[in-house]
C-alpha cells in the first residue's frame, strides 16, 4: 500500500509542480497586460522574474500532497 501512494504521491508531483508554474505565469502577463507600460518597463524577463519559484514549489507539493490525501480510501482498496 506504501508503494502505491508514494507512487500517486510522485505522479501528483509530476502534474502539480508544473501546472503551477504554468498558472503563475499566466498570472504574470494578464496581471502585467491590465497595467499600461508593464512590459516597457519590465520587459519579459522582469515579468518572468516577478514568479516566486520558492512558491510555485511549496503550493504545487501541498495541492499534490492534498491530491494523495483525497485519492487515499481508493488507495485502501484491495
Amino acid at each position: 500500500m506504501i508503494k502505491r501512494l508514494l507512487s500517486a504521491l510522485a505522479l501528483f508531483l509530476l502534474i502539480c509542480i508544473p501546472g503551477m508554474a504554468i498558472i503563475w505565469m499566466v498570472g504574470a502577463y494578464v496581471s502585467c497586460f491590465f497595467v499600461s507600460g508593464c512590459y516597457q518597463k519590465l520587459g519579459m524577463a522582469g515579468v518572468l522574474g516577478a514568479v516566486s519559484i520558492k512558491s510555485i514549489l511549496v503550493k504545487g507539493t501541498l495541492l499534490a500532497i492534498t491530491f494523495t490525501l483525497l485519492a487515499w480510501p481508493k488507495i485502501r482498496q484491495p
